[in-house]
């Protein structure tokens, strides 16, 4: 079973053999230390899968609040997808043609923040500007997900139990560092115990081999997707 944040806690205290002196809490340390551990590779267990649906005349789309970076996005029913960049959303808005082919311009921006004490946020803007709300699924989402922070004596980290013994000793070497500011034995074990814990979650999934046409062809959708541009 994976530890919690109350055990993390206290692991941060004995590896220090006291309470921090600095101004930072146990806490604090046991979260950056998750933190740091997350960003540190392309982890398996940081992706998440979910379905996107659109809002009727609304040209973008509310990204979830813990994405972090895009892993893939396929259209459904045949609709194709296409990176583009935020100025050719723009001139796309901007023109006065219509797009009946089936396919969908995106880009990643960031939304402003809403008041002083909230973070901003990302969101998919997106052309043709959908003319009907949908409820059953627009688009499938393939993005790398931010970890949360632990906040309840109970919490555990949103990584798999595997982990663990990484996590513990992550909390361990970022404690001595933030008090004593040296990289001592509890960094070398970590460095050293990081090269295992990435080869083991490289094959949470065997190679397939070299991606090919599912079950459907994308050349000829059965369904086709009209969309009618909203004028600015």
């Amino acid at each position: 079973m994976s530890y919690t944040y109350t055990q993390l806690q206290a692991t941060v205290k004995h590896a220090l053999g006291a309470t921090p002196t600095t101004n930072i809490t146990p806490g604090e340390i046991v979260n950056n230390a998750i933190k740091f551990l997350a960003g540190l590779n392309s982890w398996s267990w940081r992706r998440r899968l979910i379905t996107l649906n659109a809002t009727a005349d609304q040209n973008y789309i509310a990204l979830p609040a813990n994405f972090n970076q895009l892993i893939s996005l396929v259209g459904f029913l045949g609709l194709r997808v296409v990176p583009a960049s935020i100025e050719e959303i723009q001139t796309y808005r901007y023109q006065s043609t219509t797009n009946s082919a089936g396919v969908l311009y995106y880009a990643i921006s960031t939304a402003s923040q809403t008041n002083a004490s909230a973070l901003p946020t990302r969101r998919l803007e997106i052309w043709p500007t959908p003319s009907a709300t949908t409820t059953t699924g627009f688009l499938a989402l393939e993005y790398d997900a931010e970890i949360p922070a632990l906040v309840n004596g109970t919490d555990v980290p949103d990584i798999p139990d595997q982990f663990s013994p990484l996590i513990r000793q992550v909390c361990r070497a970022m404690a001595v560092s933030d008090e004593e500011q040296q990289q001592g034995t509890d960094w070398e074990l970590f460095k050293d115990m990081v090269p295992t814990y990435t080869d083991r979650d490289s094959v949470v999934q065997p190679n397939l081999g070299q991606p090919r046409g599912g079950l459907y062809d994308r050349r000829t959708p059965t369904t086709q997707i009209n969309f009618t541009i909203q004028q600015p």
